[in-house]
């Protein structure tokens, strides 16, 4: 097992699967050092997943929109809770950054209801999945997997959602390359044990779902520990008010949209997260 312990030296000249060989170029072309990339990627923990383009629906959005409406009272009191708990982390934010307390709270219950749920997946296979996307090993996989999936449908029909989602595979290998590269930079910069560091299968991770380019880019150490965790409520709450600023957010209705599109490029997300901070301004009003 190639792990914290092991020496570089080690394993120098062990040999990487030659399927991950060209993200290894890719990161050592874009500067990052050679053992680095080769310590990485020789650890065990790596897996490839063949089938995250396909969680995809062509054409659709999840929402919360409805759930939120309807089960409001039964997460009363969990809201109520976390609104008392970080109240001060809240208004501090608030207060800095000129983003209104309710809707910090309601991207973190909209992204994990609070913290309950922040993805299994190990984002450094995810990243590492996506990034292969484009290749041709993968793109056949993808061809056979839509034919098994969608056997039912007729043969324009597969040959429609396989040109979907060969376009957008590449679309999310482009993009996955990119946050691997700042997810290497979170192990360079921060020492972050990025192979145990788990979240959804888009890539995003912690309280708030940051990728790692926002991570690098708008994370705050909200409690002052010297260390920037967004499995930390504090440094969660301080992170979404410093991105959500940076992105513009002001008093206009449309200054705020477009920051949470910044945010989640999701018109049903910007919905949740409205509709769930219009309904705790009530209770944070008896805070």
């Amino acid at each position: 097992m190639v792990g914290s312990s092991s020496s570089i030296i080690d394993f120098k000249d062990a040999k990487i699967d030659e399927k991950y060989e060209p993200l290894v170029a890719f990161l050592e072309e874009a500067g990052y050092p050679r053992e680095v990339t080769r310590f990485l990627f020789l650890d065990d923990r790596l897996t490839y997943h063949s089938n995250l383009v396909l969680t995809k629906i062509p054409d659709a959005e999840e929402s919360n929109f409805n759930a939120i409406n309807r089960d409001f009272d039964i997460i009363k009191f969990q809201t109520r809770e976390f609104l008392q708990t970080y109240q001060e982390d809240l208004e501090t934010a608030e207060n800095r950054y000129g983003v209104n307390k309710e809707a910090i709270a309601a991207i973190i219950y909209v992204e994990t209801k609070f913290g309950h749920i922040t993805g299994k997946h190990r984002i450094f296979n995810v990243l590492t999945s996506l990034a292969l996307a484009d290749q041709e090993f993968a793109l056949q996989e993808l061809r056979h997997e839509i034919k098994e999936k969608y056997a039912d449908k007729t043969s324009m029909k597969i040959q429609n959602l396989i040109s979907y989602y060969e376009r957008y595979a590449r679309k999310k290998a482009l993009m996955a390359k990119f946050e691997l590269a700042h997810l290497v930079e979170m192990y360079i910069n921060q020492n972050y044990n990025v192979m145990e560091l788990r979240g959804s299968f888009a890539g995003a991770f912690g309280y708030c779902q940051f990728m790692p380019s926002s991570f690098n880019n708008y994370a705050i150490d909200g409690d002052g520990d010297n260390r920037i965790d967004l499995f930390n409520y504090h440094d969660a709450i301080f992170s979404i008010a410093n991105y959500l600023n940076e992105k513009g957010w002001s008093n206009s209705y449309y200054a705020k949209r477009r920051a949470l599109l910044r945010y989640n490029y999701s018109r049903k997300y910007v919905a949740d997260v409205f509709s769930f901070s219009s309904k705790i301004r009530s209770l944070a009003k008896d805070i």
